[in-house]
Formats: C-alpha cells, structure tokens, sequence
C-alpha cells in the first residue's frame, strides 16, 4: 500500500509536472505520427489514381493509333528521316512531359515510374529525338519537352542504380524495339476493338494543323 500511495503521490502530487509534461510529449507525438501516416497513405492513393489515369490515356485509342504511326513510319525507310512532329508525336511528346511534370512536382515516385515506363521512356525518347532537336530550332525556343529530357535522364539514373543498361540503343535495338511495339500494339488493338488500319498514311505537321492540335505548353 505504502509503495501504491508513494506512485500516486508522484503522479498526483504537487511533484506530479514531470509526469504531465511526459504524458502530453507522449500524445503529441502519436498525433504527429498518426498525421503523418494519413498523408502518407493520401500521398500514395493519390499517385495510385494519377497511374491508372496514366495508364487508360497510354491504352487510350488516340494513343493506341499514335505509337502504331510513330512505330511504323521509324521501321519504313522513306518516311524514317522526316523530322517533322504531327499529331502523333505530339501525343506522345506530351504524355510523357505530363509524366516529367508529375515526377518534378512529386505527385509520382521515380521509382514507379521506372518499373511502369522505363522501357518507353528510353525508346521513344531516342526514337522522338531528333524531331524534338528540329522543332526547337524552327520555333528557336529550347524549352520545348524540357521535362520530358529530364524524365528521360531521371530514368537513366535510376537504370543505373540498378545496374541495368544506360547505353544509347543501337540501329538494330531500336528497330526491334519499333517492330515489337507495333506487335504489342495491333493485339492491344483487337483487344480493345480499335481498328489500326491506315493508320499508316502520312500524319500532317504540327505546323500545318489549327492551335488545337499543336503541342501543348507545359511549364
């Protein structure tokens, strides 16, 4: 009884303020964390929506149709050194820059982005390349798909670490690449009743569409 009445008289007693003062520390910090674990698991089901949008507009029909005319006008001979960037380039010139926003902003983790995208990311990129050099020189304006470059150097970083490959593509590797994608793309196609056909007739220059056509700005 003496040792209960001398614990009580401790935490009751005019001596008591040290252990309020530890029981308030103590209930701060369980808030502090469990603050911090709501905005975590936000944060996270945030970046889950902003993926599966990602990934209905890469599966999307106009996209679908886009990769199929990049993909093949790169594997045909007579349309492979045309710098222009039409409509299809475009698209993905601007999926991408979307992807580049989202990760500077970090609405996305470089991590996930390299698990669901690297593959693109470092083809298209090097395929798209030299168009993007063009359009920058004609409009002189070298801030156009600025994030874009910058995704593309994230991944490779990130490639890296991994030890994965870092090494620009050779000829023979990206005209796989183009061939293989054109493949992946008519099955997603048909799977998803998108007709590809004709997809392959000549796209018109960005320059030669209305405003609403032409690129987008992002800053």
């Amino acid at each position: 009884m003496e040792t209960l009445r001398a614990i009580f008289a401790q935490i009751f007693g005019q001596n008591s303020a040290w252990f309020w003062t530890m029981l308030q520390a103590i209930v701060v910090a369980i808030t502090l964390y469990l603050i911090y674990r709501q905005l975590r698991v936000g944060r996270y089901s945030n970046m889950l929506d902003t993926l599966a949008r990602l990934d209905e507009k890469w599966f999307s029909e106009v996209m679908l149709k886009a990769r199929h005319g990049i993909c093949c006008d790169y594997v045909n001979p007579e349309k492979k050194e045309d710098r222009r960037i039409t409509y299809r380039e475009a698209m993905v010139l601007d999926f991408f820059e979307d992807i580049g926003i989202f990760l500077k902003r970090r609405v996305l983790e470089k991590e996930t982005v390299w698990e669901s995208y690297s593959y693109s990311i470092e083809h298209y990129s090097q395929m798209l390349q030299v168009r993007v050099t063009e359009f920058r020189a004609s409009s002189k304006d070298q801030s156009w798909y600025d994030n874009f470059q910058a995704l593309a150097e994230t991944m490779r970083k990130v490639s890296k670490k991994r030890g994965a490959s870092t090494q620009d593509k050779t000829e023979q590797e990206m005209k796989l690449f183009a061939r293989g994608e054109i493949q992946r793309l008519e099955v997603a196609g048909a799977d998803a009743h998108v007709d590809l056909s004709g997809v392959n007739a000549s796209a018109p220059s960005i320059d030669d569409t209305d405003d609403n056509k032409k690129p987008k700005r992002t800053r």
